[in-house]
């Protein structure tokens, strides 16, 4: 992350400084749990608790995906907002799609979740 935090600084655009701060904040714990769970799995005690970790991992690896996805997308939305600058109409429709695009992300994560977690969301 520090060379490709150096390599952003020598451009002139904030466009790769914003990715990866956007890379750095989401992946960084999605790589921590990973991880984490990676280690945990060898472990004999992990029989045990995988009832409870399982869940636990999944839930925290889609929060964080989310805010990582939510994230990526709001910032490609106000990019076009700002290369359309001169459109007021389309200012005010960005501002309210990005709230609904974010709603929409959760409930497709809750879904997740809970189809990860053995209930029936088919319906």
């Amino acid at each position: 992350m520090r060379r490709l935090k150096r390599w952003a600084a020598k451009t002139a655009t904030d466009l790769d400084d914003r990715l990866i701060h956007i890379f750095e904040q989401g992946t960084i714990p999605l790589i921590y749990l990973g991880s984490f769970y990676v280690s945990i799995n060898r472990l004999e005690i992990y029989t045990m608790l995988r009832q409870v970790f399982d869940p636990i991992a999944v839930i925290l690896a889609t929060i964080l995906a989310i805010r990582l996805l939510s994230a990526l997308i709001e910032y490609l939305i106000r990019i076009y907002w700002l290369t359309q600058r001169d459109n007021t109409n389309l200012e005010q429709s960005l501002r309210a799609l990005i709230p609904a695009i974010k709603v929409l992300m959760w409930a497709l994560g809750i879904i997740f979740v809970l189809e990860n977690l053995g209930f029936d969301v088919r319906s």
